[in-house]
């Protein structure tokens, strides 16, 4: 009994102060504190500046020659991308509607590694450069990996390649911060101190401010217009894609640490940049905001049994 109430109190000091913030974002939105307008600028703020600056810092300060583990980031970029190619036959085979598919599919496995994966990452290991590392490098390839694959579901075959497609990947502020700080960590550049402290006061503001902007963002009254690809995108997400990953990679024998890692960012949230690729290349822009509604509110739930099963069984 002991055990358990230590193990829950665990899980419960890395997950309260997430859903708290959040729900503060809410009662903020309904008291009109904040309004639309606040959230827009704020998520450009955090995706444009903050959150850019969180991933260079942890990057570029990390050694990433020896943190890079090209079995356990190929494992779960492959892991990824089967899931979306068997999602993708099955969904084609059920329906017509591949556009409504190809929402539904990038809904269910991309998820909110860069707010609350991270949030989740420093709360569990809040002293472990080695594995904030790990989880930073982790962060960096799957951003990369997520958006490629998110221009297959979303784009005509014929604008795959085409220059506004290469031009939107390349100019991705997060993915332009995570190769800079590559090249910075692998040249062996001191990341000097005023640098790391600027880089830290925007790192410091990132999380808070995002976590607030999606509370305040959440749409509770449009939540099932496409109610049953709602519950099953819902579903894949918070719990057959960071289940079936936790299981396979126990089989491989990747450390308890990479397990953790591989489970908090798969086990997220939809994230929101699936709204705005969806509403950019589709018609079904609805679905994803519902389904990042409900993930978001039910992954706090999720995310709690999870956690609280990875420490009960020693792996965190």
């Amino acid at each position: 009994m002991q055990t358990f109430l230590a193990n829950l109190l665990f899980t419960l000091n890395i997950t309260l102060p997430i859903l708290i913030v959040l729900a503060l974002g809410i009662w903020l939105k309904k008291r009109n504190v904040i309004d639309s307008h606040f959230t827009e600028i704020g998520n450009k703020l955090v995706f444009n500046v903050a959150l850019p600056c969180l991933l260079f810092v942890k990057i570029a300060d990390a050694p990433i020659l020896s943190t890079l583990n090209a079995q356990f980031l190929g494992f779960a970029a492959g892991f990824t991308i089967l899931l979306v190619v068997l999602l993708t036959v099955f969904l084609n085979i059920l329906t017509k509607n591949s556009e409504k598919s190809a929402v539904f599919v990038q809904s269910a496995y991309r998820g909110n590694m860069g707010i609350i994966g991270l949030a989740l990452i420093f709360n569990i290991y809040p002293n472990d450069s080695a594995a904030l590392a790990e989880a930073a490098v982790y962060l960096g390839v799957m951003t990369l990996v997520y958006n490629v694959v998110a221009i297959f579901l979303l784009q005509p075959t014929d604008k795959i390649f085409s220059l506004k497609t290469v031009k939107n990947l390349i100019s991705n502020p997060l993915i332009i911060a995570i190769v800079l700080a590559s090249v910075w960590s692998i040249l062996g550049i001191p990341l000097f101190s005023a640098i790391k402290q600027t880089g830290n006061y925007f790192a410091s503001l990132s999380l808070p401010l995002a976590l607030i902007c999606i509370g305040a963002s959440l749409k509770m009254k449009s939540l099932y217009t496409n109610k049953h690809w709602v519950v099953w995108a819902s579903f894949v997400k918070l719990a057959l894609m960071p289940v079936l990953a936790v299981i396979i990679a126990w089989y491989l024998d990747f450390s308890h640490t990479q397990i953790a890692i591989l489970f908090i960012y798969m086990c997220t949230p939809t994230a929101a940049a699936s709204y705005v690729m969806a509403k950019q290349m589709t018609s079904q822009a609805d679905l994803a905001a519902e389904t990042i509604a409900v993930t978001t509110i039910l992954s706090t739930l999720s995310i709690t049994i999870g956690i609280f099963s990875l420490k009960s069984l020693a792996i965190i």
